[in-house]
């Protein structure tokens, strides 16, 4: 699924993020002290648990957040249940602030830009395309003498109630 993202990114003459580079936030925490972490990751934990493994179906590419600022083109997905599901527990026990309640919309970066620019880029529209989410991954980010890190910290099975089909090798 993403390598079929990213080639139609290439093709287009964008540069692509590498596949082990594409992960979408479901819910950003913002800094958490080194002492907190062990806090954060049982939160984590309970929010995950009893959340059903599903399957994301890719509905389009497209720029984000506008063609005049784009920050990123990425994938957008549906959002199942079980998704709401786990983004509604993880406001509840992780977020620090409420933010605006919209629609919650989960995108999967394929090209990041630098700096917010103008793009000329027409939405994508995707058909057949999904691929099954079986865990939560916590990640940790850093920027550190301009470079950017980012490493899995743990992760959190999804429960598996009901056979998730297979797809295309991501």
């Amino acid at each position: 699924m993403v390598r079929d993202c990213l080639d139609r990114i290439d093709s287009l003459g964008y540069s692509a993020l590498r596949p082990d580079d594409v992960r979408s936030t479901v819910q950003y925490v913002g800094d958490v002290p080194v002492r907190a972490i062990d806090e954060l990751l049982e939160s984590v934990e309970r929010a995950t648990a009893g959340v059903e493994a599903f399957t994301l179906d890719v509905r389009r590419i497209d720029v984000r957040p506008t063609s005049a600022e784009a920050k990123q083109i990425a994938a957008i997905t549906d959002v199942p249940a079980p998704l709401r599901q786990l983004k509604d527990r993880l406001v509840r026990r992780v977020a620090r602030a409420r933010h605006r309640r919209g629609e919650f919309e989960l995108r999967l970066p394929l090209v990041r830009f630098d700096t917010p620019r103008p793009v000329d880029f027409a939405p994508i529209e995707v058909e057949d395309l999904s691929f099954p989410v079986a865990a939560v991954t916590v990640y940790r980010s850093v920027i550190a003498h301009g470079a950017y890190e980012v490493r899995g910290v743990e992760e959190f099975p999804l429960e598996r109630r009901h056979a998730i089909p297979p797809t295309a090798e991501a």
